[in-house]
């Protein structure tokens, strides 16, 4: 990951009436294909990215070089600095836009309770959900020329058949996975300690924050002080420690597993990106329970890698 110092603010005046003026638009994940990714694959990619376009409401277009290489799957990614002060008031003023986000409703009252620091890492996407100025700045390669990208992921030819692995990737785009904590990565700068957007939840027991890269301590991502457990962290020294672990197998899990569990809203990860500013998207109401309220109304009268 490119860490960056960010000199703009998150939230301004009209960062906020922007948002609120596009509550109806989705997130757009706009993908650009190196020549070495095949037709197949870019179906495969597609797919993957339907699911976040369907449920998330933020009015960002998150850009994403693609390439075939090597196994397995890695992203780079574009992450600025904030005061944790600016990012705790940007949540804050997403979560009164966004009223529907109970994830971060409830989570935010904890957001000082676990581990502080003065500054956070945020990537560029993430930053622009929360109506933040963070362009993407990454220049595509090989044969893609686009200059302003957020992130660039390799896949390996064998994996795009797996929708768990370009979906884990792209979560890491989005803030979560390997992004998600800065253990395993820059901890300081100019003397002053950094954390990033899930370390404020992560807990080893109720009331108990852990940070570490001790490989026999116990982490975990925690909404209400340590009290409930929404997922492990991964703590084995190897892979990224901000995936979970692979038992139960996730799509964020640190290493390949067999048959993860869907990525949904109410999965770790749907969980994860609600709780750094991700809103859901309201799922539609279908004819068939609109006829059933119809009817009961005339009775009365939403560079890491995975091995």
């Amino acid at each position: 990951m490119r860490l960056r110092v960010a000199c703009t603010a998150l939230t301004t005046a009209a960062a906020i009436m922007g948002l609120a003026a596009s509550a109806s638009a989705n997130l757009i994940i706009t993908p650009y294909f190196d020549s070495s990714v095949t037709a197949p694959q870019q179906a495969s990619i597609l797919t993957a990215i339907s699911f976040y376009e369907t449920k998330f409401l933020n009015p960002v277009d998150v850009k994403i070089e693609f390439m075939t290489s090597g196994s397995g799957g890695s992203s780079n990614t574009v992450g600025y600095l904030f005061t944790s002060s600016s990012v705790q008031a940007a949540l804050t003023s997403n979560s009164l836009t966004h009223p529907a986000n109970t994830v971060l409703a409830n989570a935010l009252p904890n957001f000082t309770s676990g581990n502080t620091a003065p500054l956070m890492k945020v990537n560029s996407a993430d930053c622009r959900a929360l109506g933040g100025n963070c362009a993407g700045t990454i220049a595509g390669q090989g044969s893609v020329s686009q200059t302003g990208l957020d992130a660039i992921i390799t896949v390996g030819a064998g994996f795009y058949g797996s929708l768990s692995v370009i979906e884990h990737e792209i979560d890491e785009v989005l803030g979560i996975g390997g992004p998600g904590t800065i253990l395993g990565g820059q901890q300081t700068f100019n003397g002053l300690a950094i954390i990033s957007m899930l370390d404020p939840y992560r807990y080893s027991a109720p009331g108990t924050p852990s940070l570490t890269l001790s490989a026999s301590a116990t982490s975990y991502l925690s909404l209400n002080r340590g009290v409930t457990s929404v997922a492990s962290f991964n703590q084995s020294g190897t892979g990224d420690y901000g995936d979970f672990t692979t038992s139960p197998c996730y799509v964020q899990s640190f290493s390949t597993c067999g048959n993860p569990a869907p990525i949904s809203l109410t999965s770790p990860e749907g969980i994860a990106l609600q709780l750094i500013g991700y809103n859901a998207a309201p799922e539609p109401v279908t004819l068939s329970i609109l006829g059933l309220g119809l009817a009961g109304l005339a009775g009365l009268t939403r560079r890491r890698q995975a091995a």
